[in-house]
């Protein structure tokens, strides 16, 4: 099976366009606003596939030139992941961009500890039985997040 984590030197210029334009759609579709703050805070996500503080998305765009504090960050951040555009990966206190194309619920992170990058994936079956899970425990589920944390293979073999 091929790595789920993109080549190290891939351009994430197909990445950025994929997910700008899921973004626009998403918003419309749930009567959303898709202000500029929200496309620049995504965009500073998706420069490459590592999970980022919210004050590195803050030092991101403002070495654009445009300026953002950090609460205009947070609020961005926060709109974004009511639309599942961004995952917090709760571990590095960090934010992804979600790169799922479809609906995107309840997905896995793989969370690599070395060099921080992160690959997704929504696993249906996985999505079902922590659902089935949590409701023979009478559990009401409001998210079903998984992180796990090891080694890219480029970590691995480094």
């Amino acid at each position: 099976m091929a790595s789920l984590f993109p080549d190290i030197k891939h351009q994430h210029r197909n990445c950025i366009e994929s997910a700008i334009s899921r973004a626009f759609r998403l918003a419309e579709d749930n009567g959303k606003k898709f202000g500029a703050n929200q496309v620049r805070v995504l965009e500073a996500l998706l420069q490459d596939h590592k999970a980022v503080s919210a004050y590195d998305i803050v030092d991101r765009i403002n070495d654009t030139g445009k300026r953002l504090q950090a609460v205009q960050v947070y609020r961005a951040l926060d709109s974004l992941m009511e639309l599942g555009l961004v995952h917090r990966v709760q571990s590095a206190n960090a934010y992804i961009a979600c790169t799922i194309e479809d609906e995107c619920r309840n997905p896995q992170l793989l969370f690599c500890s070395s060099c921080k990058r992160v690959a997704e994936l929504a696993s249906e079956s996985i999505s079902a039985l922590i659902s089935k899970t949590a409701k023979q425990s009478h559990f009401k589920l409001e998210q079903g997040l998984v992180e796990l944390v090891g080694l890219c293979p480029d970590c691995v073999d480094a």
